[in-house]
């Protein structure tokens, strides 16, 4: 009897320790199939063809998770990576947001002797005011928007769906070279991997 009431006790205090719930990422990805092969030719809709192909993968453009969840004042964006991310590779997280009309995207461009920059845009093209620097921590990218930033893009029951991921290796910002018709700067030009998720976000 004392058996089964210890036994209880700890475990409401091992309940107590731990988050009610627990947030997943809105999208997963195979590990090990950055390799600028798999997802050369993609139509949305169509079987994800994904593969492991390690060694032959670039760790540091492989995509493993993405998650968007609620902050004190914003939205935070994560970005998890096989391997920590590195010069001359480009991150891009997109999810469709009403007020982009097709998509909000958040970027981070690891030049080449440069610094990193961050960017934020509706469409690829339109950007986004306000939105900090994204900070870097092991094999994980992380972006704040603000909801002073996201006016007019997300607001309060916003439902964001149809996430999807890119790496590309070589970096060259709009700025620099006029953007091919799908809004990529021409120097993009390897696809490294590319993920989709089906899960959404509701904006707080």
């Amino acid at each position: 009897m004392w058996g089964a009431v210890k036994f209880a006790v700890v475990a409401a205090a091992v309940s107590l320790a731990l988050p009610a719930t627990a947030s997943a990422p809105q999208l997963t990805d195979q590990r090990g199939d950055a390799n600028g092969v798999n997802h050369q030719v993609y139509a949305r809709g169509a079987a994800d063809p994904s593969t492991p192909t390690e060694p032959a993968s670039y760790a540091a453009g492989d995509v493993l998770s993405a998650e968007w969840a609620a902050t004190s004042g914003g939205i935070s964006v994560t970005l998890t990576l096989a391997a920590p991310p590195a010069e001359g590779v480009s991150y891009l997280v997109n999810i469709q947001a009403p007020g982009c009309g097709l998509f909000l995207r958040v970027e981070y461009d690891a030049a080449v002797a440069a610094p990193p920059t961050t960017n934020a845009y509706c469409n690829g093209t339109t950007p986004i005011a306000g939105v900090p620097a994204a900070q870097v921590s092991g094999a994980r990218i992380v972006w704040t928007l603000p909801f002073a930033a996201l006016t007019g893009i997300a607001s309060s029951g916003d439902v964001l769906t149809r996430p999807w991921v890119e790496t590309r290796l070589g970096v060259v910002h709009p700025a620099a070279a006029p953007p091919s018709p799908d809004g990529y700067a021409r120097a993009r030009v390897v696809v490294l991997d590319m993920a989709y998720g089906t899960g959404s976000f509701v904006v707080p």
